[in-house]
């Protein structure tokens, strides 16, 4: 009885553990209104991309730190455009990719930048491992994803000021 036990444990581990491969493609707008002229779009340079996957459930026991998939921190390019790949391997729960993204794009709902702080906005992605192409709008738009299939994500902007 004990082996079968032991066996079945071995099993549901093995079953219930994957890896996951995300290749996040896309680009961020920022859209203000500048007072006396009206709306103005442009496309974000230098903002800094971290691609992460959130630890909840039965893996926050053991590792409570958000793994930061890529490794290291991307910048937006001229275009404001990124690529960030990551891999991560999950036991039991599911996994929760985010995006999360420091910049300089004014945010009303947020109000204006303190001396040295910056916005930084947390993105959640879809769970499913693959390659998602994403459009990423900040500023006026309290910060919108424009996905293939024109679906929003959850989207979250908050005032960051680092210790010095």
């Amino acid at each position: 009885m004990l082996k079968s036990a032991q066996q079945f444990l071995v099993f549901s581990f093995i079953h219930l553990s994957y890896g996951a491969d995300w290749v996040i493609d896309g680009d961020i707008e920022c859209k203000e209104i500048i007072h006396g002229f009206g709306e103005f779009s442009f496309l974000l340079q230098e903002a800094i991309i971290r691609f992460y996957e959130q630890d909840n459930g039965q893996n926050a026991i053991v590792d409570k730190d958000d793994d930061l998939l890529f490794g290291k921190h991307v910048l937006t390019d001229s275009f404001g455009h990124f690529n960030v790949k990551g891999h991560d391997y999950e036991n039991i729960c599911c996994l929760e990719p985010y995006l999360q993204i420091d910049h300089l794009c004014y945010t009303p709902n947020i109000g204006p930048l303190l001396m040295g702080c910056y916005y930084r906005t947390r993105i959640d992605l879809q769970p499913r491992p693959d390659r998602q192409n994403v459009h990423i709008i900040l500023g006026i738009q309290s910060a919108k994803q424009i996905t293939e299939n024109e679906k929003d994500l959850k989207i979250v902007t908050t005032m960051f000021c680092p210790e010095k």
